[in-house]
């Protein structure tokens, strides 16, 4: 318990609210978006998903969500590149 109260909460904090719109609303309407699909799929299909399927679609949240918080560093390190010594 002691762990939890000396966690940097101020810290979470402005890692959650930094972004425009703040991180903690595109997290939260990315998987909204999700859910709702989940739910529809659930509510409209005649067979279930395979295992599969089911794992793929999670790793694609899990991928989207941290395309999400690392959105200003994988800007910021496109943006080192040279692209004309690449071409």
């Amino acid at each position: 318990m002691d762990h939890f109260w000396a966690a940097d909460w101020d810290g979470l904090y402005r890692l959650l609210a930094k972004g425009n719109p703040p991180l903690a609303f595109q997290l939260l309407a990315l998987n909204t978006i999700f859910l709702v699909l989940f739910i529809v799929r659930r509510a409209t299909a005649k067979h279930r998903l395979r295992s599969r399927t089911v794992e793929v679609v999670q790793v694609f949240l899990l991928l989207a969500n941290l395309c999400i918080i690392f959105q200003e560093e994988a800007l910021q390190w496109i943006g080192r590149i040279n692209l004309s010594r690449l071409i």
